[in-house]
This record gives C-alpha cells, structure tokens and sequence, in this order.
C-alpha cells in the first residue's frame, strides 16, 4: 500500500488545519446545544475564535519547543 502524495492546502489558507478551522461546521454545534444553557452558549464566530486560538498556541509551542527541545511540555491554555 502506498502512501498518499501530500497536496498543498486550498488556495489562500497557509495549511490544511488552517483551511480545517476558517471552514469547521459550527451550526451543527450551534443545533446540538439550542436547548441547553441559551444565555452561556457560544456564538459560531467564538467557536472559530477558540478553534483560532487553539491552533495560534499548537502553533506558538511548537516554535517554543524547535528553539529549546528541552522544554517538550506544552500547556494550551483556554
């Protein structure tokens, strides 16, 4: 079996989890959770925040970690 050939992200996103979180489906998210807490619920536009957020600090340990390998514990902070 072969592996498959790693193609470029879609024109206008630097990466596929770029592309991944600017396109994640939050009005199923949105549906799921219409009924509970309504007052505390989050906006589409604060999911793809977080998710921004999430990957910005993946992105940001990861840098942290190339510069000094000793330091491979990486906290997300949310």
């Amino acid at each position: 079996m072969t592996t498959p050939k790693i193609r470029p992200p879609p024109t206008g996103h630097a990466s596929w989890l770029d592309y991944a979180v600017d396109t994640m489906d939050t009005r199923s998210i949105e549906i799921e959770s219409l009924f509970d807490d309504v007052e505390n619920a989050p906006t589409r536009e604060a999911m793809r925040h977080s998710a921004r957020a999430e990957l910005d600090a993946l992105r940001q340990a990861t840098a942290t970690i190339r510069s000094d390998p000793g330091d491979a514990v990486v906290t997300v902070k949310g």
